[in-house]
């Protein structure tokens, strides 16, 4: 994952010249200062120099090696020192054109910056044939979900647009290896946090830098030994317990204190001032911390990764482990399915009965022919009738019967594609409903998972394809820890 921030010079200046800057670096990153020393692909150098750059500038010697490596990386520069073409090198060194699927998510605050970054990348990445789609407000949604199931590497985006997209379940999030956040200090000013937020808890989990385990735990009871044992075994400068309520959090602080462990609480319900002090001194290393996460979107994720070694999920037995936390979604994808049982049923029915209704008309013609040329002989040998008359009165009803069959096989087989057609909109109708369910779930992603895996087999099918290409191992448990990169 990577976040820029961006800073304007004095009076808006750009293409600033970066002898006249002063950088901040992290330890341990190298300045690289040649396009070539960096390790890039061969058609992407093509594309930079032909692009019309000689050698990276200052922002991208210290983060292009750091993202293509895959650490998290937070870049703040002023405006004109190359992000954007910073963001499009990286991404199209990451991604495999050979693979279809959407693999880089880029967010910007504005629809023209989305828009910027798009062409640049089509530009740079001209030679490796990538292929790269803006979602944006303002467009048609109907171009959108054409282009996204046809299938694209990057996706440019705006918050929102992107956010429906991956809900209607058109954007596929399941390949996704790099998100970056352009303009990120611009994006949370505008308000759009819980957009991201939202668009985050559809990623991947391998996403992250973070080494994910779990463990097993039968009952409630046999937590806090659980947690004790991790202790013991592990290196632990610091960590932070997520509960998912405000008495949990208190009683596992009361808890831990009895046992000796250096250790504060917080939660929505304390005042702010007491909340800043609480990771004023979190951030100074000087105890752990309990929280029950509720303070924003995404707190776990950022504190988990500021300053501990450590990160637990304390969860509630089954309410964690099944779909309970939200039944009135299931209940709805339960009817949903039902009710396209119904449908598909319905049509099968009406295939299997076409072959039988389509032989009886043909008998039924056959039937009146025969009778009508059996009349006609009778009438003949019986002298009723001249031949002559015989022929004017026959002739128009041995034309007549195939003619009225053919009329009649043609007119089911109209208003059967009339019915099949109705069905398949209605199919449809069912299948976004059940898109717009699965996006409104707010509970975990493994719980998410087993919705689809449930009431989307599609979905399901595609998701185990990709892991199974990936050879990915997820096991379910009722409490995990995340521990941070070194």
């Amino acid at each position: 994952m990577a976040a820029t921030t961006s800073r304007r010079g004095p009076g808006g200046a750009r293409n600033m010249d970066d002898e006249n800057l002063t950088f901040e670096t992290s330890p341990g990153v190298e300045v690289v200062t040649s396009f070539d020393q960096m390790g890039i692909k061969d058609d992407l150098l093509r594309g930079i120099y032909g692009y019309g750059f000689e050698k990276p500038s200052a922002i991208q010697q210290r983060a292009v090696l750091p993202i293509i490596n895959g650490r998290d990386v937070i870049a703040q520069a002023q405006s004109g020192t190359g992000k954007t073409s910073m963001i499009s090198l990286t991404v199209c060194q990451i991604v495999d054109t050979a693979l279809r699927e959407v693999q880089a998510l880029i967010l910007s605050p504005t629809r023209e910056l989305a828009s910027q970054t798009e062409r640049v990348m089509l530009a740079i990445g001209d030679f490796l044939n990538i292929q790269v789609h803006s979602c944006i407000g303002g467009k048609s949604i109907g171009e959108d979900i054409r282009r996204l199931e046809h299938g694209v590497h990057v996706v440019s985006g705006t918050p929102g647009r992107v956010c429906d997209m991956i809900k209607r379940r058109t954007l596929r999030t399941r390949a996704i290896k790099l998100l970056i956040l352009d303009e990120a200090d611009e994006m949370l000013s505008r308000g759009f946090k819980d957009q991201i937020y939202d668009v985050y808890r559809y990623l991947p989990p391998e996403l992250q830098g973070i080494k994910q385990f779990f463990v097993a735990v039968e009952k409630e009871e046999w937590k806090f030994d659980t947690l004790c044992d991790l202790y013991d075994t592990l290196t632990i400068t610091q960590a932070v317990i997520f509960c998912n309520t405000k008495r949990k959090v208190d009683w596992l602080t009361e808890r831990m204190r009895s046992n000796n462990f250096t250790v504060s609480a917080m939660h929505g319900d304390m005042p702010q001032q007491e909340r800043d002090a609480i990771m004023a001194e979190f951030r100074k290393k000087e105890r752990n911390k309990v929280g029950d996460g509720g303070c924003a979107p995404g707190t776990p994720r950022r504190l988990a990764r500021s300053s501990s070694s450590l990160g637990v999920w304390w969860k509630l037995g089954d309410a964690a482990a099944g779909v309970d936390a939200s039944p009135e979604v299931e209940r709805r994808l339960r009817g949903i399915a039902e009710e396209e049982a119904a449908v598909r049923a319905r049509m099968e029915r009406r295939h299997a009965a076409a072959p039988a209704i389509r032989r009886k008309v043909a008998l039924t013609s056959m039937s009146l022919e025969l009778v009508t040329f059996l009349y006609g002989l009778w009438r003949t040998r019986r002298s009723i009738a001249s031949s002559r008359v015989l022929k004017l009165l026959l002739f128009p009803a041995a034309l007549a019967i195939p003619a009225l069959s053919a009329i009649l096989l043609v007119a089911f087989t109209r208003f059967r594609k009339i019915l099949d057609a109705r069905d398949e909109q209605k199919l449809q109708r069912l299948a976004a409903e059940r898109k717009a369910n699965l996006g409104s779930f707010r509970g975990s992603y493994h719980n998410l998972q087993k919705l689809i895996d449930k009431y989307d087999p599609d979905a399901a099918a595609d998701n185990k394809e990709v892991a199974a290409s990936k050879k990915l191992k997820r096991t379910h448990s009722r409490l995990s820890f995340h521990v941070g990169d070194e």
